[in-house]
């Protein structure tokens, strides 16, 4: 089974008490499913499968984060292999210390807000961690948005958060993942969610069964 990875990209923001990044990055996406391993149990024609996160991310001129402002952080996913593809994303926020290192803080201040949630075509939360577009996507194909704006809670916001957040970094990882949208890929690449016989499991399923 080979890998391919793709680059990653990261936009930083300077929010003057503490830094706020948000970041998209692919994990490896999974290539030639199987064909380099058993072309006579698999044989179907050699190609790739590859995804590139496009965002749409204006840059605010004023920043004040504590009394709840909102950034505009539209994301979606475009198709960039040969093959038609599943596709979902992990939307992760997280804490660092301005060296980098991990902080334990509280990431339920933040409130992303999703978009195209529960439609045709859109996204379904798996329940597993990851989102998952509700149709197959052609090459050059890119899903509606997901991620619509990111914002902190200020009304979970007084003096003492102030104070403890000062000169952190809030991160928000975007990863994408997509498979090949045929059934045995699709169980050994994400066979968490395959069998599970959930309704995203099922809606899946449906859609590697429709030509």
């Amino acid at each position: 089974m080979r890998m391919r990875w793709i680059k990653n990209k990261k936009i930083q923001i300077m929010l003057g008490i503490f830094v706020m990044l948000v970041t998209v990055a692919t994990i490896p996406t999974i290539l030639s499913y199987l064909t380099s391993r058993d072309s006579i149990v698999n044989p179907f024609k050699l190609g790739t499968v590859d995804v590139e996160i496009k965002e749409i991310f204006p840059v605010p001129t004023e920043i004040n984060p504590w009394e709840g402002q909102t950034w505009t952080k539209n994301v979606s996913i475009e198709n960039k292999g040969t093959q038609k593809s599943l596709i979902r994303v992990a939307i992760v926020p997280r804490w660092e210390n301005i060296d980098g290192t991990p902080f334990a803080g509280d990431t339920s201040l933040l409130i992303l807000t999703l978009q195209n949630m529960n439609t045709t075509p859109g996204w379904v939360d798996g329940k597993d961690g990851y989102y998952y577009y509700t149709e197959k996507v052609i090459t050059g194909g890119v899903t509606l948005p997901v991620l619509a704006t990111v914002a902190l809670d200020s009304e979970k916001i007084d003096g003492n958060i102030q104070k403890r957040y000062a000169n952190k970094k809030l991160i928000v990882d975007v990863q994408a993942e997509a498979v090949h949208a045929y059934q045995p890929a699709y169980e050994s690449v994400w066979s968490t969610m395959a069998k599970s016989g959930s309704t995203t499991d099922l809606m899946l399923e449906a859609l590697i069964a429709t030509p």
